[in-house]
Formats: structure tokens, sequence, C-alpha cells
């Protein structure tokens, strides 16, 4: 509970299933060992007999692991660890309270069945053990169950309505960018975390994300990292990335990473991220680029969406400005051709992004991320004129608050997230 502030709920269920294959495993493995040594002919048959059984496990795994609800976020730090104390201590005391109720009953049945035996007539019949013992088993784990249910539904009262169907959602973080993006029911690619913690697990909250695939901070300014402690708030994290031309992390990022017991990997261009069913592409930094620059140093992130039809091309961009931008389009020459159907406007819609992605790509939709009333003035009048002028809608945090991106067929639905 202090590393990882999350009730797995299906643990019980997923050792049951994995429990009686476990032995096998161990000793197939042991055999297999031995084999190596004395007769390495009869290791790979061993092995591969021993393979059915991990594949059972880690299917049992990942079945429950994606699960509704499988990992409830519950209280963090000592808080966390004090209730799950009091719940455990509450179920020991249901044991210890009903193990000498049992054995009451069961002297009581001995003392009638002794005046029954006095008398002539026959007594009750003696309540088994075995069959005492099952029923204290089954209340402990009804209790257990009921508990876990209940902090189950505070999770989801606190969390409000269930979102929409979405594929990406851009949160309203203030002066900030923070972008969530769907892999699977509960799953989600969070880019960037805005500067506020509570503005970015309200957010998750509202989209029931409970499990972070991966976080990318396209680069360190705080509008971008500052709301980490709130991605992980409750959540499991499973992978966290940057991109900096800086050396060394922010504490805030590193304790993240440190309490989800992940290990910040720096990308670049070269970088591989596995998030199926989405296809995600680093085009930027380069391991050439000029990063003296931290806006130059933005993760340029080009994310592909199943869809019925042809697959939805996303552009994350971070805070990149004019020259780098350039100098992407320069580097990646197929960009252009491919085109984008949804384009993140850099910097928050300031006049030093520039419009050559606008020009280049001509997405269906952009995206806007900025604080109401910002002291900078954001987004540029130059820039919403150049969407303006090429016919494309802006959906903007500053207007519309958190809002989801759901693209079903040709249209492309933009709705406030409530």
């Amino acid at each position: 509970m202090l590393i990882q502030p999350t009730l797995p709920l299906y643990s019980l269920p997923a050792n049951v299933l994995a429990s009686p294959v476990v032995p096998a495993i161990t000793l197939l493995g042991m055999l297999a060992v031995l084999a190596l040594v004395g007769a390495p002919a009869l290791a790979p048959p061993l092995i591969g007999s021993a393979q059915w059984g991990t594949r059972w496990v880690a299917g049992v795994a990942e079945m429950l692991s994606t699960g509704p609800g499988a990992a409830v976020p519950w209280l963090p730090g000592v808080p966390g660890a004090a209730a799950a104390a009091l719940v455990s201590l509450a179920v020991l005391l249901i044991l210890a309270g009903r193990a000498p109720a049992v054995a009451a009953r069961g002297s009581t049945v001995v003392r009638r069945r002794r005046s029954s035996l006095a008398d002539g007539s026959p007594g009750p019949r003696p309540v088994a053990p075995a069959r005492a013992r099952r029923r204290r088993t089954a209340a402990v784990v009804l209790t257990v169950l009921v508990l876990c249910l209940v902090a189950a539904a505070v999770v989801r009262v606190r969390a409000g309505p269930a979102a929409a169907e979405w594929d990406l959602a851009m949160c309203d973080v203030g002066q900030g960018d923070g972008m969530v993006l769907e892999t699977t029911p509960g799953h989600a690619l969070v880019v960037d975390a805005g500067p506020d913690p509570d503005a970015m697990d309200r957010c998750l909250d509202a989209l029931r994300v409970e499990v972070i695939d991966a976080l990318v901070i396209t680069h360190l300014h705080d509008d971008h990292y500052g709301g980490v402690e709130g991605v992980v708030r409750g959540r499991t994290l499973s992978a966290l990335y940057y991109s900096s031309g800086e050396d060394g992390l922010p504490p805030a990022v590193t304790r993240a990473a440190a309490a989800s017991g992940v290990a910040p990997e720096r990308l670049d261009a070269t970088t591989t991220l596995d998030l199926a069913p989405l296809r995600v592409d680093v085009l930027w930094p380069t391991t050439t680029a000029d990063l003296t620059e931290e806006n130059n140093a933005s993760a340029v992130l080009e994310v592909e969406v199943p869809a019925p039809d042809r697959p939805i091309r996303i552009l994350l961009t971070g805070d990149l400005e004019e020259d780098a931008a350039a100098a992407l389009l320069g580097v990646d020459a197929g960009l252009a051709d491919r085109g984008v159907d949804i384009l993140k406007i850099a910097h928050h819609g300031a006049r030093n992004g520039g419009t050559a992605l606008i020009d280049a790509l001509g997405p269906r939709l952009a995206l806007i991320s900025a604080g109401q009333d910002n002291e900078y003035g954001h987004p540029h009048p130059g820039i919403l004129d150049a969407l303006r002028r090429a016919g494309i809608v802006a959906a903007r945090t500053d207007e519309l608050g958190s809002f989801t991106v759901d693209v079903v067929g040709a249209t492309v639905e933009v709705r406030p997230l409530r």
C-alpha cells in the first residue's frame, strides 16, 4: 500500500486459478535444471511442458488485470497502510469471534446428546467440524468481498459519471498540457501532466483510467510535468519516458517514478513504445537535433488509433517552436505526405510555434491547451487566423474545459468532459 496505493480486486480468484499449476511448473523446472546437467536431451521437453503452465498463469494475470475495477485506488501513503491494517484486523476479529461461538454450539449439542441418551430419545446430530470451518471461511470471504465492493463503490462515487466513448482526451490543467489516449478500457497513454496534480487526477478519474501504460513528459517545463503526482495518485504506472535538453530530472518526476517502481527513460526518435492497439512513433528529437532550447527538446509523437476504415493519425507536438518544426518537416519528408487527422497545436497556440505544421499537415481538428484568460495571450490571434483560413476546427480547453475526442466513421466528435 505504501509503494502502490491500489487494491487488487481480483487477486484472490487469480491465485485460485493459478495455484493448481504452480507445483507442476516448479517440479518440471527443477527436473529441467537437473536434466541440463545429466541428460540434456530431456531438458527441452521438460521446459516445453512447464511452459504450458506458465502460459496459463500469465493468461490468468493478463485477463484479470484488465478487468473492470481490477486495481481499485486506495488511500496513498501511511493512511492507506493504516486502513489496510484495520481491514485485516477486522477480518481476524471476525474469525476470533466466530471460533468460540462454534465451540459453544458444539458443547451445547454434546450436552443435549448426553441428555437425550439418558432419557432414551434421539438427540440432534452434532455439527461436523468441517462444516463449521466451511461456514466460517465462507463468512470471512463474504466479508472481504463486501469490503472490497464498498471500496470500489466509494471510488466510483468520487470519480463521478463515466465518460462517453472516447479515443483521446485533453485535460483542462490550466496553462499547461495534459493529454490522455485510451489503449484498452481502464488503460491509457498519458502525454504530459500539466502544472496541477489535482486537475490531472480529476480528469483521469472522470475518464476511469486506472492503469497508465506509459507516461510521456514531452519536456521538462513545470506546466508539462508539475502535475505528475496526480497522474500516479491511486493508479498503476507501467513506464515513464521524458525528453529534455537538460541533465537530471525534477524531484517531482523522480518521486513519482520511485513510488511507482519504474525507471525514467529519456526518449528520442530511436525509442520504441509498445502500446498496442495504438501505434506510437517518436519523430522528435532526433539524435542529432540541437536541444539547447528546452521547448525544442519536446518529444513529438505520431499516434495511430485503429478505426474501421483507416487508422486515425494524431500528432502531439509539446512546445515545439517554429525552427524545430521546420527541422522536423525536413527530417521526416513523409510526414507532410501522410498528413494527420488531429494536430495538437504546439506551445498552447503561442506565436513562436509558427504555422508550418498547420499548413503542411492539413488536420481535420486542432487541439489547443491553454488556461482561461492566461497572462501570455495564448492562443495567439495569428495562430487562430491560420486555422480559420485553412478551415480547421479548433477545440480549446480555455473554452470547453476538459474534453474528449471520439472518431466515429468520417465524423470527429468533441464532447466536454463532465
